[in-house]
């Protein structure tokens, strides 16, 4: 991984764990190449719920629900990367929407 994909890798986990604190872990990251463009796919836990992808390509990011191989957006549109601390607020209603009230009641969330 270029040293540019890993510094974006790194913003991103520091944003999402200062957003969602405990309720984001396990972060892997899938594919990360600088050749032909810049793309980075990782993939995390949400809530102990559910795994959520997030994908970067050509500076904008996507971020959808990874469920049976089926992906599920959580954003009509891709957000630019610089901007991706405006677009944690939507993207965390989203996950919260997909999940019962009663598990995250049980689990004090």
């Amino acid at each position: 991984m270029s040293a540019y994909m890993e510094e974006i890798a790194e913003t991103i986990i520091d944003e999402l764990s200062g957003y969602w604190g405990n309720r984001v872990k396990d972060f892997v990251e899938m594919v990360s190449t600088s050749t032909p463009y810049n793309r980075l796919e990782m993939a995390f836990t949400a809530y102990n719920f559910m795994v959520v992808k997030l994908t970067v390509e050509y500076n904008f990011v996507w971020f959808s629900q990874l469920n049976s191989g089926a992906l599920l957006k959580f954003t009509n549109t891709a957000v630019p990367l610089e901007s991706i601390t405006k677009a944690l607020p939507k993207v965390y209603n989203e996950i919260r929407l997909r999940i019962p009230d009663k598990y995250l009641e049980a689990n004090g969330w």
